[in-house]
């Protein structure tokens, strides 16, 4: 049965990569006799996974029918923990988006860790059970739970600096409990987003480092085309990586972690903090005074006209990620890195910089390998990567 499983796994995932193949097409792929292939695929269309739609071309003999995914076969829903609030997200089988829903998190959340976990679940209930309207729940095989931080459940501790809360990690149990009797499948952020880039450069470079940059940094390690960091017992925390000894708190415990310097929320409060201090920017006028409103999208257009105060915080946070991936570098061997998440939105200069710093510090006989880009992924590749993790890991 396990081998079964293994090759309906493989004729699916080959389904979904490349469309419009035919039974004849995907037995010369995974190398299985036409009579198997034709087995394994009668199966998944009886399942509703795959259809046929439509015969392809042949010079001799009988045309062959062409195969797909079907859309419809199944319905995936999607919670993301985000700094403000929890986002709900339902995609079908193709991964394409049908509904979305944002709720925010009530004024003070972050006050009291103890309910903190209560008001999670309350939340992601509500969004499940009220707001959702599309969600057929006998097409239902999972709901994805996608956060930001990590879990000790020997402590039934749930923390995250993204969310700048400690609290109990009983919200996943309560979720669980509400979800009429579907499995609850989990996932960190970076992991969910290094999954969707790893796909997205499918049949490319299957060896790099990919750094999450949003409102936390996290990091996924791939080789082979295969997630590394979720085979290691005690994962390297690259966010929380130490650039300044005597550097700012972090809620973990450290000081001087790198997410402190180098988030995207870091990045831009280091920028409004200045300005408060009396320091001249272009942002004040893009956000028409109101510096609440200032995010990396306006350092974006600050650091494209050449703005001195932004550009000047960009390099400093492009030395502080080099020095972090220098350590990382000394500890795993590095080349490709990929930086996404989020930071990508501030703009080429900002890569750039991170260049120029990788160029001139560090440990020559490894930062002179590694090669930094900006992620090929667009926005919500958390939600979408983690339904695209459970689908190659549990689905047919």
């Amino acid at each position: 049965m396990e081998i079964k499983r293994a090759n309906l796994a493989r004729v699916f995932s080959l389904i979904e990569k490349k469309h419009g193949l035919s039974r004849t097409s995907i037995a010369k792929e995974v190398h299985l006799t036409k009579a198997t292939v034709s087995s394994l695929v009668d199966e998944l269309c009886e399942k509703g996974l795959v259809m046929q739609i439509g015969m392809g071309e042949s010079v001799t003999g009988r045309k062959p029918i062409l195969l797909e995914i079907n859309p419809d076969g199944a319905m995936f829903p999607v919670l993301v923990l985000r700094p403000t609030g929890i986002r709900y997200m339902l995609y079908n089988l193709c991964f394409e988006q049908l509904e979305t829903v944002f709720r925010p998190f009530p004024a003070g959340f972050r006050e009291d860790g103890e309910s903190a976990s209560d008001k999670i679940a309350s939340i992601a209930l509500e969004l499940l059970h009220k707001d959702a309207q599309k969600i057929n729940w006998d097409k239902v095989p999972t709901v994805c739970l996608c956060y930001p931080g990590s879990f000790r459940w020997d402590r039934n501790l749930f923390s995250s600096s993204v969310l700048q809360t400690r609290t109990k990690a009983e919200f996943v149990q309560k979720i669980y409990a509400n979800i009429k009797g579907k499995p609850l499948f989990l996932e960190n952020e970076s992991t969910c987003v290094a999954y969707a880039e790893m796909c997205a450069r499918y049949g490319q470079n299957e060896d790099m480092v990919f750094i999450n940059i949003s409102d936390g940094i996290g990091h996924e390690r791939i080789e082979k085309g295969r997630m590394r960091c979720k085979d290691d017992e005690t994962p390297l925390e690259f966010g929380h990586i130490t650039i300044n000894m005597n550097g700012r708190e972090c809620l973990c415990g450290n000081r001087g972690c790198v997410e402190r310097y180098v988030s995207c929320s870091a990045i831009v409060k280091d920028v409004v903090d200045k300005i408060r201090e009396g320091e001249k920017s272009m942002v004040t006028d893009l956000v028409g005074g109101d510096l609440d409103a200032v995010s990396i999208d306006t350092l974006r257009l600050a650091s494209e006209a050449n703005d001195q105060l932004v550009n000047s915080v960009l390099r400093e946070a492009s030395r502080c990620l080099a020095y972090a991936i220098n350590n990382l570098t000394c500890v795993q061997n590095t080349g490709e890195i990929v930086l996404g998440g989020g930071i990508e939105r501030v703009g080429e200069r900002f890569l750039n910089f991170v260049r120029e710093s990788i160029a001139c510090i560090g440990c020559r006989n490894k930062m002179d390998r590694v090669q930094v880009s900006y992620t090929v992924l667009k926005e919500n590749a958390d939600s979408e990567g983690i339904v695209r993790q459970y689908v190659d890991s549990y689905m047919p």
